[in-house]
């Protein structure tokens, strides 16, 4: 493994620390989670009795240790009501099936705290800081904006071939055949594969044209959300992901 990948990963736990400690937390946990999807690299480092560590488990093990030392009265106010039940349901599912298969107590602790720190934690920490009005739309704008900061990165990998993780980390994530669509390529990122990729940019897309429609936005650094919210659909329609393409049709 090389040695950037842990680097990166362990350090991002008090990278999320430090955010808690220099923004407002909800803004903190906005540029943490969504500053590790993009960028962090797509590899996990096995921990003794935890979760793997991933982009995704560093991060929410940053934000709460983030949370506990730096806005625990929010964490303290939270109620938790009947519309967190699907939730619930999901982290713990995977226990009911270890016992049925006959996995044992052991594999079903570690199906639940697997499902609690890659799943829960992030719900948590959304109905913390994102169960508003005001909340959402700051979610959505972060969205919007990590899409718009992916655009020239997707642009380069469009011409030059998906590279930045070896670039970067020094290994492909997943097979570089998977990356040829269409006569071209299909740009990666950071992210595990084209697919992921694409859905993510499909995502920022339609809740930029919407931002866009509802006039909830206007411009980003002068810059009219018109003209942004287009070339972020131009560019997420070249990232060739037909599947990514399809739903974002759907939504829009």
């Amino acid at each position: 493994m090389p040695i950037l990948v842990p680097i990166t990963l362990f350090g991002w736990i008090f990278v999320a620390i430090l955010l808690f400690a220099t923004m407002p937390p909800r803004r903190a946990v906005l540029v943490a989670y969504i500053a590790a999807w993009m960028f962090l690299p797509e590899s996990a480092i096995s921990l003794p009795g935890f979760p793997d560590l991933t982009k995704i488990t560093a991060t929410s093990f940053g934000a709460f240790a983030g949370i506990f030392l730096f806005d625990a009265k929010s964490l303290s106010a939270l109620r938790l009501s009947w519309v967190d039940i699907p939730a619930l349901v999901w982290c713990t599912a995977s226990c009911i099936s270890s016992f049925v298969n006959g996995y044992g107590a052991y594999d079903a602790f570690s199906s639940i705290l697997h499902e609690a720190f890659v799943w829960g934690m992030p719900y948590l920490v959304g109905r913390l800081y994102f169960s508003s009005i005001t909340g959402i739309r700051e979610l959505a704008i972060g969205i919007f904006i990590g899409g718009l900061i992916y655009v020239p990165f997707c642009l380069v990998e469009l011409r030059m071939s998906p590279q930045f993780h070896r670039w970067v980390y020094g290994f492909h994530p997943s097979s570089f055949a998977m990356t040829m669509r269409y006569g071209g390529y299909r740009p990666m990122v950071f992210m595990r594969h084209g697919l992921m990729c694409g859905m993510w940019m499909a995502s920022a897309s339609l809740i930029g044209v919407w931002l866009w429609h509802s006039h909830s936005l206007k411009k980003i650094r002068n810059i009219p959300v018109s003209v942004l919210a287009l070339v972020q659909l131009g560019t997420t329609i070249a990232c060739k992901s037909s599947g990514a393409i399809a739903l974002l049709g759907v939504g829009l």
